[in-house]
């Protein structure tokens, strides 16, 4: 009988929602801040947050697994957990694909394999579907606005560039110094994006205030703005497909309005 995991701890939001949709919410014991979605991990124990774990209070829970965020977690933290003795598993990825792969890997550690597979099949056909809709179509010209202050954009290595590109936008920052990085209204005017999109969250803040300096650019001269909940496509998570229709979806009437 192969060992499975029976106490499991999250170290990020992302790995909460992979952990759901791979079947092994049961087996969770502890989780960081904001791991909010779906609903049953806020009633989960909390070990501190993904930048600044609780180790003590993660020990006391007595894991037999955690899964952890290298780009996020502290390495001096996931060291100390690793010299305690309890093993760590990371998930980090990076596009659409590997996120469905996780779910399957995540339900073959946990001992869910055909609940996770049925759910990554189905999350698969999904992503096909708008590969196969959204390649030939004429492509639009996108800022991406993720914050207005500093004004913050990311460019195509990042999961919201590359989802943008799935619908058949083309990114006006390509390609930046780093995937998330700072620009200058000029710069957005000088690119003169079609489209802006924006991100919203459940009722927390209005969309971002847009540069008042942009009378120019074609999206502003067009309202085409659009904006889609910041969750759905900033998490490593089964719900980067809802993000990616809606925003495939606001894409296509945008290319209706250039027509």
């Amino acid at each position: 009988e192969k060992f499975h995991p029976e106490r499991i701890i999250s170290l990020a939001p992302h790995i909460t929602e992979l952990l759901y949709e791979s079947g092994a919410g049961k087996q969770l014991a502890g989780v960081v801040e904001y791991s909010d979605y779906p609903a049953a991990a806020r009633t989960k124990p909390r070990v501190g947050s993904y930048t600044n774990i609780n180790i003590e209070s993660l020990v006391a829970l007595k894991p037999d697994l955690v899964i952890a965020y290298k780009p996020g977690n502290p390495p001096a933290q996931i060291q100390q957990i690793e010299l305690l003795g309890i093993p760590v598993l990371f998930s980090d990825p990076q596009t659409i694909p590997e996120i469905i792969n996780s779910i399957r890997d995540l339900g073959q550690i946990t001992g869910h394999l055909s609940e996770a597979d049925q759910h990554a099949d189905e999350l698969q056909s999904r992503y096909m579907r708008l590969k196969t809709v959204y390649q030939s179509k004429k492509q639009i010209s996108l800022f991406i606005q993720i914050w207005h202050k500093p004004l913050t954009t990311v460019d195509n290595r990042h999961l919201i560039g590359k989802t943008a590109k799935l619908c058949g936008a083309r990114n006006i920052f390509p390609k930046l110094v780093s995937e998330f990085s700072q620009v200058s209204p000029e710069a957005v005017i000088a690119g003169n994006p079609q489209a802006i999109l924006t991100m919203s969250s459940h009722g927390d803040s209005p969309s971002p205030v847009l540069n008042p300096a942009w009378k120019s650019v074609r999206a502003i001269r067009n309202k085409q703005l659009i904006s889609v909940d910041g969750d759905l496509l900033y998490r490593a998570s089964g719900r980067i497909l809802e993000g990616a229709e809606t925003l495939c979806q606001q894409l296509k009437s945008v290319r209706q309005f250039y027509k």
